[in-house]
């Protein structure tokens, strides 16, 4: 056996080099190895015997409620909507889509929790939680994970947005967007968890608008399209403009 730092002839037992004072691989070989455990949520060393991480607080062993979202550590653009910052949805081991309300959103009128954000996907969708006391913000919430539209109930193939920045009656109110027939005015309103800057598809079925209709009747139906998003989890009801 030969020493692997200068090179001096050993015996094949000899636990330390008798030239250069370096460890063989023999005495290497017969130490422990000591298991470093990490932490399967934030990759921290977790103590030993510890149940818990000291860096993130999630337990041994899981890997805690959501992935991180890769834009999570930029900054908010400015111009975004308030709830832009929230992690988006992710389907979990069990199928389903996992969705966090925001921590800074309040209940509406009738105590609901209503409003739009993207798929894993990356499509336009509704979120809804009805009169849950159980639910509030920051709760992650297990819903079925909209399908996609079947082509022959849409208005016009799926079309790509690209989030503007928006100003505080954008933000309230929606913003339009022009359909793929260059026609069509599609009202869209601040998806949760969507940055400035950030694409998403939007798809628009043939008998979701209100294209012939007055603004009073407009806002009439704007109405009834949230109530539809309370009570359907199928993909948007877009409104015509």
């Amino acid at each position: 056996m030969f020493c692997t730092e200068c090179g001096t002839n050993l015996n094949e037992d000899a636990k330390f080099c008798t030239g250069c004072g370096a460890k063989t691989k023999a005495a290497q070989a017969a130490e422990p190895k000591l298991e470093i455990e990490l932490c399967e949520n934030c990759g921290a060393k977790l103590n030993e015997g510890a149940e818990f991480c000291t860096s993130c607080g999630t337990k041994k062993g899981e890997s805690g409620e959501a992935p991180k979202d890769a834009n999570d550590s930029k900054p908010l653009p400015p111009g975004s909507a308030p709830y832009a910052d929230a992690p988006l949805g992710y389907v979990g081991e069990d199928g389903q889509w996992h969705v966090t309300i925001p921590h800074n959103m309040p209940k509406d009128e009738e105590g609901d929790f209503a409003f739009f954000t993207i798929t894993p996907d990356r499509r336009y969708a509704a979120v809804s939680v009805v009169q849950d006391p159980d639910v509030g913000p920051g709760d992650v919430i297990v819903l079925p994970l909209p399908p996609p539209i079947d082509e022959t109930k849409l208005k016009f193939p799926p079309f790509k947005c690209l989030m503007p920045e928006l100003d505080e009656e954008e933000i309230e109110n929606g913003w339009d967007v022009f359909a793929p027939d260059g026609k069509t005015r599609v009202r869209l309103y601040p998806p949760v968890g969507v940055k400035m800057g950030e694409e998403f598809w939007v798809e628009v079925e043939k008998d979701g608008g209100c294209c012939d209709l007055s603004q009073e009747q407009q806002g009439c139906l704007c109405v009834l399209c949230l109530c539809a998003v309370k009570i359907s989890l199928s993909a948007v009801r877009a409104i015509f403009l």
